[in-house]
């Protein structure tokens, strides 16, 4: 967009930089006579009445919260997001302990008033957390976040929609193990109710571990159909017929794990070591970049048990070091590893864009 453009009563100044959803611009509003910022979704965004609808749902959620730690939303003109226009610099350190303190306060406090309205922010990170000239720490680009309020039933088929469907593996009359989704009714969150399992594929081998990605769109699993286990990831749901599966691992991977935080994917190699591929998608195009070996030492694999896995913060990970062997060779000393600066070692050793 250029400047002078106008969306609604709202004129374009200039552009500030990319949100969650799509590109942010300074505007003014012609009405009011303030500045405002306006965060510009996709075309094919914007285009789609279903996934529209929905957004607009979740916006008049999320316009609803007036805190002081939180940029306010004011509406949506036009497919854009019309948002308070917050003065300051991003979150940056190091800074003085009291400071440190004071600005966990303000965002503890903003995080804590959305989600006593049921929405859950989902993108908090320091591009995200602004502090004003005064010090004022304001929560922004909640775009992404995800209102968990006046959702629908779902059973059947319908479940797909939302995401609210499990993935598991069983074996086959005629195939090895296959993967299946379960759809679920979460309607009564304490009880939730399974539909009808659906078979999502099966080969003559054994397909197994299956994961869905954080969005839902992708589903990551474990395959011995070559002869030898690998990690792959399919398109959901229509890699059900076979489109679009993409080879993560190299020499062989099983137990995939999806990164919360990053656009990253683990599994374990068959010696044992947790590796990690960062991945770039390109419309429904699923693109690994090259493994990286994450853990100095390997884990204990044990049957068909996840070795390891991350919190749901997606900022810890705990992990089965595999047992020292003693000079008898006796294995002794099984410990257990525990990451609690995950994501700071997930940004050091995954670098930004995530190349091949």
């Amino acid at each position: 967009m250029s400047p002078e453009q106008i969306i609604a009563h709202y004129r374009i100044v200039s552009k500030l930089g990319e949100g969650g959803m799509g590109a942010v611009y300074r505007a003014t509003d012609t009405k009011l006579g303030r500045d405002v910022a306006i965060e510009v979704l996709p075309e094919a965004f914007a285009q789609d009445a279903g996934r529209m609808a929905r957004f607009e749902r979740e916006a008049q959620v999320l316009a609803s919260l007036n805190h002081p730690n939180i940029a306010q939303i004011y509406g949506i003109e036009q497919g854009a997001l019309i948002m308070e226009l917050v003065e300051g610099a991003d979150l940056a350190g190091p800074v003085p302990l009291e400071t440190a303190i004071e600005y966990a306060r303000q965002i503890a406090a903003g995080l804590e008033a959305a989600h006593e309205k049921g929405i859950v922010h989902r993108d908090l990170k320091p591009a995200n957390i602004k502090v004003t000239p005064d010090r004022v720490v304001k929560l922004l680009d909640f775009g992404l976040a995800k209102a968990q309020e006046d959702e629908p039933a779902n059973t059947g088929k319908n479940a797909r929609a939302t995401g609210r469907r499990l993935a598991f593996h069983q074996s086959g009359a005629n195939t090895g193990r296959d993967l299946w989704i379960l759809p679920l009714d979460t309607t009564d969150a304490e009880h939730p109710r399974a539909g009808t399992p659906e078979l999502f594929f099966a080969t003559k081998g054994n397909d197994m571990e299956p994961a869905f990605s954080p969005d839902g769109q992708w589903l990551a699993y474990s395959s011995d159909e070559s002869g030898r286990y690998q990690v792959f990831v399919r398109p959901f749901p229509e890699g059900a017929k076979g489109g679009g599966q993409a080879q993560v691992s190299t020499t062989s991977g099983t137990f995939p794990v999806w990164s919360r935080t990053a656009k990253a994917i683990f599994y374990v190699a068959n010696d044992g070591h947790i590796m990690v591929v960062p991945y770039t998608i390109n419309g429904r195009n699923f693109e690994p970049g090259k493994p990286r070996q994450w853990t100095g030492s390997p884990i204990r694999m044990t049957g068909n048990v996840p070795p390891y896995d991350l919190g749901p913060d997606g900022r810890r990970l705990v992990g089965f070091p595999a047992p020292e062997v003693s000079a008898g060779g006796e294995k002794v000393n099984l410990h257990m590893t525990f990451l609690p600066n995950f994501f700071d070692e997930l940004k050091r050793r995954v670098p930004v864009g995530g190349g091949k």
